[in-house]
């Protein structure tokens, strides 16, 4: 349930390293998963510049371990995102139901210089592309019973950019990592996605292309091995507003407002019953202005118009009476996870 934006303003190259909103390792055979769940992290590219120094968030490392991060209902938006590691493999790591917008570049980076291994699934993506840079390819000598990647359920509304972007990548040897020379795995999933527009890239069994429709990315994939997105759809950006209320998991009386603004509205209807009981006090606040005046507050009587001025994405934070929550307060158990307390 945090939020955090803009860490380390401030900060120029000169300094002994550049900050990040979130930065993360972690080892999953030692420690099992590292869980980020709720959370909001923006704005980073407004502290490191155009040079890719300061990410919102940035799962990495140079000689440890990432493996093992789970992300579930976070947003990130106007930064560098990266998971990846610079020695060691990248694996068992899930990103799912997440919220990016405009993540500039590369987009939502999945490996850096190792082989990768992801769940990347129900995520919606704006603005941005989905860059798979170690797909984890077949034949791979050093870990040859690797899980599977799992791409599915995604909505990506890349602009101009590509929506996805995938690079194999393969252990030789003990040592050695190669890249874009493997055959797509068999077992991997990239299916039942929405794109918009139809442009792919791939670099897989020695060869590499960009693709503008679904049915040639079909056939370049079959091609290297395996037939992605042969249920996945094609799909004009939205016209109406799309909104998403996310309930705090460790503070009943919060939540996080996410509104995509397709149409450009002045205001957008949204029912807030999800965090707010009917006839509770409750305000929303701009995410970056939390202890602030309320943008919009009273007692809450059923769906409100949350002002947005035509800008086409806008975050808030809800919050509400506790005294008008039900008792016992209840618990938000991440799927396949159990009840954490």
């Amino acid at each position: 349930g945090n939020i955090l934006y803009l860490n380390g303003v401030g900060w120029t190259a000169a300094d002994s390293a550049p900050p990040h909103n979130i930065y993360a390792q972690n080892d999953y055979r030692q420690y099992g998963f590292k869980y980020f769940v709720n959370n909001i992290s923006l704005d980073e590219q407004q502290v490191g510049g155009a040079d890719g120094s300061s990410f919102n968030f940035h799962g990495y490392s140079e000689q440890g371990y990432v493996s093992g991060l789970y992300l579930f209902h976070n947003v990130f938006a106007n930064g560098y995102f990266l998971i990846g590691a610079s020695k060691n493999s990248t694996d068992n790591v899930i990103v799912r139901e997440n919220y990016f917008d405009n993540i500039p570049d590369e987009g939502v980076r999945l490996g850096y210089r190792t082989p990768m291994q992801v769940q990347f699934t129900d995520n919606y993506v704006v603005d941005s592309t989905v860059t798979a840079a170690q797909f984890w390819g077949a034949g791979d000598r050093r870990f040859p019973d690797e899980p599977p990647n799992v791409f599915t359920g995604n909505q990506i509304y890349s602009g101009t950019a590509a929506g996805l972007a995938l690079t194999t990548s393969a252990w030789v040897d003990q040592d050695n990592v190669v890249t874009g020379a493997n055959p797509l795995r068999a077992s991997d999933v990239v299916n039942r996605n929405w794109y918009s527009p139809g442009l792919f890239s791939l670099a897989a069994d020695s060869n590499s292309s960009e693709k503008r429709d679904l049915n040639s990315w079909r056939e370049l994939t079959a091609a290297a091995g395996n037939a992605f997105d042969t249920d996945s759809r094609l799909a004009a950006r939205p016209a109406v507003a799309k909104t998403v209320l996310l309930p705090n998991e460790y503070d009943p009386a919060r939540g996080h407002l996410i509104v995509f603004n397709w149409g450009g509205a002045s205001s957008v209807r949204v029912d807030l019953s999800a965090v707010v009981r009917e006839g509770a006090a409750y305000k929303l606040l701009k995410v970056r202005d939390a202890f602030g005046a309320p943008v919009l507050a009273g007692t809450y009587a059923g769906p409100v118009d949350v002002p947005v001025g035509g800008v086409r994405f806008s975050l808030f934070l809800v919050e509400t009476d506790y005294s008008m929550l039900p008792q016992p307060t209840r618990w938000f158990p991440l799927p396949g996870v159990g009840d954490r307390r």
